[in-house]
């Protein structure tokens, strides 16, 4: 595929292809690309019955439906905007973000919509369109056309969240011009042999963020069909795995875990060579726990949504050529990107050498020459690739002592009863700041006590890594991309919640 073409023109190739090659699967059904096409024509259809030009943005309450990824197919070839809204919330937070935000149009799967959420639309006097399973498309609110001018982007392109894992979601635009050129920057693991139109492409992380939004733009751009699915389980990746007998897939970064404490068999996994991970780190005891049990390698990768996407990654080249000497690497720059580590103080370039660890910043020529500098610490080796050593912001200072949340939570994850778990400090009047772990207990799993934690935890780290408050939960809260909510679980260590344990 030629460089010069823009995105607008991928997804244009997309729809016209033979109408009858299967475009997704979902929960084991099939959906042709005709299928996809009559979507996307009845929802440019509508929009355009409504009156909106090219330049009004449409909303999405982005959920893993196949009707919703037809009609985003359609809407990215006809050039328009978007703007997503996350279907992680409550109907009332929802609607909300309807009222607040003044959608000209607003398109969401049947199932979404509730009372609160078309309430919220109404409010605004937006155009609410459900569709349903089967692709047809309807109005809710009797709004045939917006009652208000309407959002405008600064520039056409589609607005993302973050991820949300410090705090709210933040908006965030990525303009076509910077997707145009991003798309080409792609890091591919490796190529699997054979008619890449029969090969599938999982598509399990929510497209309300950049990692969704990326993976589907990849899958289009190489012409695979799309694997959709409602949330990660270990049972249907397997099932895909089964199906399809290809030597890479992907895994959130939680599924490493998820898979081991799932006692999945070495044999469920021959003949896959590699597992794609990006969107979150994986804890290096239990990396190398899984890679020795299933005879494979991780490649793992860094990116951001304000980074346009990925910024390094490691490449089946380099793991090949330098095996474990670069194991705790997320890679080196991608193509275009460039990578420096600089002070968190002076902000002065570091030199290479893991005794020089500052911000990560990186320059994305796709959205400027400027410098886009991170909270992530880490450093660069004499070979350009980068290792993470957690957030600036994330560093626990007891009594002059910085602890990394990372190394107790790998510590933990070494305990045979936890599926998760999360380390983050609270304030302490007399050291500052004290580390304080949330838990996950895994299911099965003989009952979990506090103390015993932490003498697990005092055979493995020095004292002052020890947490302080332990809390033992079923299940960790996550973003919709599986990453752990850093802000609620901050709460369960409020001053009223440790009183309660005290």
């Amino acid at each position: 595929m030629s460089g010069s073409q823009t995105l607008q023109q991928v997804f244009q190739q997309a729809l016209a292809q033979d109408p009858d090659r299967k475009a997704m699967e979902f929960l084991g059904q099939s959906y042709s690309w005709g299928w996809v096409r009559d979507v996307a024509a009845a929802v440019e259809r509508r929009l355009a019955e409504a009156g909106l030009g090219l330049d009004a943005a449409i909303g999405l309450i982005a959920s893993q439906s196949p009707a919703l990824y037809a009609a985003f197919i359609g809407l990215a070839a006809n050039g328009r905007s978007m703007s997503m809204i996350n279907s992680f919330q409550s109907p009332e937070a929802i609607g909300r973000d309807l009222a607040g935000l003044g959608f000209s149009a607003v398109i969401a799967a049947d199932s979404i919509w509730q009372s609160a959420i078309i309430d919220g639309a109404s409010a605004a006097g937006t155009l609410a369109l459900a569709l349903a399973d089967d692709g047809s498309l309807g109005v809710l609110n009797g709004i045939d056309r917006p009652t208000a001018a309407g959002r405008k982007l600064a520039e056409p392109g589609i607005e993302l969240l973050t991820s949300g894992t410090t705090g709210p979601p933040k908006r965030h635009l990525l303009a076509y011009r910077v997707l145009n050129r991003t798309m080409y920057n792609v890091h591919f693991a490796m190529v699997e042999p054979g008619d890449g139109m029969a090969l599938p492409h999982q598509l399990n992380y929510p497209f309300a963020q950049f990692i969704g939004v990326n993976n589907l733009i990849l899958a289009i751009e190489r012409k695979r069909w799309l694997w959709l699915e409602p949330k990660f389980t270990v049972e249907r990746w397997l099932d895909l795995v089964h199906q399809t007998h290809l030597t890479t897939y992907q895994l959130p970064p939680p599924g490493v875990k998820m898979v081991m404490d799932a006692e999945v068999p070495p044999e469920a996994l021959a003949g896959v060579r590699y597992i794609t991970c990006g969107a979150g780190a994986v804890d290096a005891h239990q990396r190398r726990i899984f890679e020795e049990r299933y005879g494979l390698k991780l490649l793992m990768s860094y990116g951001a949504t304000e980074y346009a996407g990925t910024a390094a990654a490691m490449s089946q080249a380099d793991l090949e050529r330098y095996g474990d000497a670069k194991f705790d690497s997320v890679g080196r720059a991608v193509y275009g990107v460039q990578i420096r580590i600089v002070d968190p103080e002076s902000g002065e370039p570091l030199p290479p050498g893991e005794d020089h660890v500052g911000l990560v910043e990186i320059v994305q020529p796709a959205i400027s020459e400027d410098w886009i500098r991170s909270t992530d610490l880490g450093y660069l080796d004499e070979d350009g690739f980068l290792y993470l050593m957690g957030r600036a912001d994330g560093a626990i200072n007891r009594g002059g002592f910085k602890i990394s949340p990372a190394a107790i939570e790998g510590a933990l994850l070494q305990h045979p009863g936890i599926a998760a778990a999360c380390v983050v400090g609270i304030p302490d009047p007399r050291l500052g700041s004290v580390p304080a772990a949330a838990v996950e207990r895994k299911p099965g799993a003989a009952p979990l006590d506090a103390d015993e934690l932490k003498t697990f935890v005092r055979k493995l780290l020095p004292a002052t890594h020890i947490p302080v408050h332990v809390r033992i939960v079923d299940k960790l809260p996550r973003t919709a991309t599986l990453k752990l909510e850093l802000g609620a679980i901050r709460e369960m260590f409020s001053s009223d919640a440790v009183a309660l344990q005290s």
